[in-house]
This record gives C-alpha cells, structure tokens and sequence, in this order.
C-alpha cells in the first residue's frame, strides 16, 4: 500500500493538529488539577480553622459551666435527718436554689424553704425539670 504524497502530507497535517490538541487537554488538565489542589488547601486551612474555633468555643463554655453559680446537685432523700447535712452544704453553695417540688419530700421541701429564708437565697418552686432548666437559661441570658 502506497500512499500519495498528497495523502501523507494530510496524515502529517492531521497528526499535528491531533498532538496540539492533546497538548491543549493536556495544559487544561493541568490548570485543573492546580486550581482543585489550591482549593483543598484553602479547605483544609478552613477546617483546622473551624476545629480550632470549636475547640476554643467548649473550653470557654466548660470553663463558664465550672464557674458558673448555679445551684449544686442534691438527690433528696427520704427527709431523715441523716440527709440534712448534704442539703445544707447544696443549699449553703448555691446563690439560688431550685425546688423541683415534685422530687422532694415533704421534710426537704421545708428545710429547703428554711434554709433560703435563713440565708436569704432566692428560692424558686418548679413542678418539672423542664422549667428549671428554661429558668437556667434565661438567667444566663439575662433579661
């Protein structure tokens, strides 16, 4: 199979216009790539940003939390006067106490109510647990 000189000549011209086309996708590819690598950069310069906030962010709120004033856990007990000791130490820590009425004896409702008056602590009645914390909240927050 011989070919023309006429056809060679279109075959070289076709080669060449194919080699520049495939060095154009080639340049283009290239800027891709270098483009996406800028970006995941420029991402992962964000999320360490982002860990670094979040961080910063639980220290302080775990600091705030450890310094807040607050009310100091109690479990009531059965109103015996053996339990009188750690109500009182609660109550004594705590700039406000928090009853929820539904939770305490009958005896640590009262010594509760005593003890507020005594230390003149504000003492606030709930009935659920639910509007002790919306209580919490809106102290935090202020008016």
């Amino acid at each position: 199979m011989h070919l023309a000189a006429h056809d060679t000549q279109q075959l070289m011209n076709e080669y060449h216009a194919l080699i520049r086309h495939h060095g154009q996708t080639q340049a283009r590819c290239d800027a891709l790539v270098r483009a996406q690598a800028s970006e995941i950069a420029c991402l992962q310069g964000l999320v360490m940003r982002l860990r670094a906030a979040v961080i910063v962010r639980d220290t302080a709120l775990t600091w705030e939390r450890a310094r807040a004033p607050l009310p100091v856990p109690y479990t009531a007990g059965d109103g015996a006067d053996a339990e009188q000791p750690g109500l009182e130490a609660s109550a004594a820590a705590a700039d406000m106490v928090i009853c929820q009425t539904g939770c305490v004896s009958h005896g640590d409702y009262w010594r509760v109510q005593d003890h507020c008056r005594r230390t003149g602590k504000t003492c606030v009645l709930v009935e659920s647990a639910a509007a002790a914390h919306g209580m919490l909240e809106s102290e935090k927050t202020g008016p």
